[in-house]
């Protein structure tokens, strides 16, 4: 189930559990669990907003439907978030590392 696939890649990368999930996104506890007990067929359309409103997703991504065009990922949304929270001085050592791991990733092929 698309749904539930997203919720996990994004406790996964945020270290969240059911209950974070609900009580980040206002979905009650029992609605997140019934998701990756039963599946979603029955999930309400606000459920599912409240849902992509979390994971910074379209309606669309968040039910595995097919996107027009190139979309960001999950993860890349999740980082894109995470850059903007930043102030300007670590913007700036972020993308230095992110040189640094470019220029190390080379190299490695190289090898």
């Amino acid at each position: 189930m698309p749904v539930t696939e997203q919720l996990e890649k994004f406790m996964k990368l945020n270290g969240y559990k059911i209950s974070d999930i609900a009580r980040l996104s206002n979905v009650p506890y029992t609605t997140i669990d019934g998701l990756f007990k039963k599946g979603a067929d029955n999930i309400k359309l606000s459920t599912l907003r409240k849902l992509a409103n979390l994971l910074q997703c379209s309606l669309d991504e968040l039910v595995g439907m097919p996107q027009a065009g190139v979309g960001f990922t999950i993860e890349e949304r999740l980082f894109l978030l995470k850059f903007r929270s930043l102030d300007e001085c670590n913007k700036k050592a972020l993308l230095v590392s992110v040189d640094v791991l470019l220029d190390a990733q080379k190299e490695r092929k190289k090898a």
